[in-house]
């Protein structure tokens, strides 16, 4: 990988790589929680922002004294999701847990039901994980300088899975394209659990991802 695009990556990561915690607009006063609390998670279970969610979904039950639901809504990059929680009554009591894709909605989407900015209240930003490139075991390939030569060796026939448009793992793959000049195809899913299960599959040749979600299935060869 060259200077820039290692360089590049650093920048995105900081910028976008850390999960952020957003809740419906202003709680109204009194004692909160007055009901249980939805955890809003807008992709699908087993993905890195889920594992986040549900971790932080038992503690802060805990905490509260009260039970804390998480429920998986997703569709259009997590904009389903947090399109329902921008919906909610503004009491507190519907938390949005979304990734980087949140606040870029507005840059690739031309129509976008919510502010990504005013329709919420941030939180709190729960963890930040580097993101790691992946391969099938099959594609033989040891490092990135062979899969860079592999991809040029056989054009219009790689591809590559994210967890859907506009997050962290997308844009990292776009840079890639970028600075090592090739041309892959991008297939976009609801999210990191379902692209890992195809990638493994090898339906698509190759993948960056939260290393929350995909550590274990390295570990396992």
């Amino acid at each position: 990988m060259s200077q820039h695009f290692n360089a590049g990556l650093r920048r995105l990561r900081k910028a976008c790589a850390g999960m952020l915690f957003v809740a419906a607009s202003a709680a109204s006063a009194g004692q909160y929680p007055a009901n249980p609390v939805r955890m809003i998670v807008p992709y699908p279970p087993g993905g890195p922002t889920d594992i986040a969610a549900r971790l932080a979904a038992d503690e802060l039950g805990r905490s509260l004294g009260v039970s804390v639901v998480v429920e998986n809504k997703s569709g259009a990059g997590g904009m389903v999701g947090a399109d329902m929680v921008a919906r909610a009554r503004p009491d507190g009591a519907t938390l949005l847990v979304n990734a980087s894709a949140h606040v870029i909605y507005p840059a690739i989407f031309k129509q976008v039901s919510f502010d990504v900015i005013d329709s919420f209240t941030p939180v709190t930003q729960l963890v930040q994980v580097p993101l790691t490139l992946l391969v099938p075991v099959a594609l033989p390939v040891n490092n990135v300088r062979e899969l860079i030569q592999y991809i040029k060796d056989h054009p219009g026939q790689v591809a590559f899975a994210s967890a859907g448009n506009g997050g962290a793992p997308h844009l990292a793959a776009e840079l890639f394209k970028k600075e090592a000049g090739v041309d892959i195809l991008h297939v976009p899913y609801k999210g990191s659990a379902p692209a890992l299960t195809d990638l493994m599959g090898g339906q698509v040749q190759m993948m960056f991802d939260s290393m929350t979600s995909s550590l274990a299935y390295v570990k396992a060869g």
